[in-house]
């Protein structure tokens, strides 16, 4: 979900079993852990386990890992924060000809949920839909309008959608 550690990893240790010359080849492309922390993940503690299989070479080294130590890891993350903004609609409604659009246009719900790394949430001070150009209308319009998350990063945002209404 984006969130940053907040603390160094330890090191770690791996057990590696193989020829020589493979294990050689080791040295010049470290083994890399790949492992990853569920969206779910809502507190600043997460148990991280360690298993031989979750080491991969990058090279083409005919080498096994046995072993790796320590086999939990205890990551340190940073507080997902929380916070309600406005949504701006980007519709523009385009009546027929001797109609107009009588009080302007609605948006239900008129704030979202957004979530995510509290120095990202606290930048975004509101969010707006994606484009929606509506041509030729003679009556009321009423349509759901997905929330533009371009440039809002790893931030999560609830609802995904809004409804926008208006008086033709």
């Amino acid at each position: 979900s984006g969130r940053a550690l907040t603390r160094q990893l330890p090191p770690v240790k791996a057990l590696y079993v193989g020829a020589t010359r493979e294990l050689i080849k080791l040295y010049g492309s470290p083994p890399v852990i790949r492992k990853s922390i569920p969206d779910t993940v809502s507190s600043s503690r997460y148990v991280l386990e360690l298993a031989p299989s979750d080491l991969s070479v990058t090279n083409d080294a005919d080498a096994k890992a046995q072993d790796v130590q320590p086999r939990t890891i205890t990551l340190t993350l940073d507080d997902v924060a929380r916070r309600t903004v406005p949504v701006s609609p980007r519709v523009t409604i385009h009546p027929d000809s001797g109609f107009d659009v009588v009080g302007g246009i609605g948006v239900t719900p008129a704030a979202i949920s957004i979530s995510g790394p509290g120095a990202l949430v606290s930048s975004v001070t509101s969010v707006r839909t994606v484009p929606l150009d509506i041509s030729d209308v003679s009556g009321p319009v009423t349509q759901v309008v997905a929330i533009d998350t371009t440039g809002l990063g790893v931030l999560k945002v609830n609802p995904r959608a809004v409804e926008i209404t208006a008086d033709i």
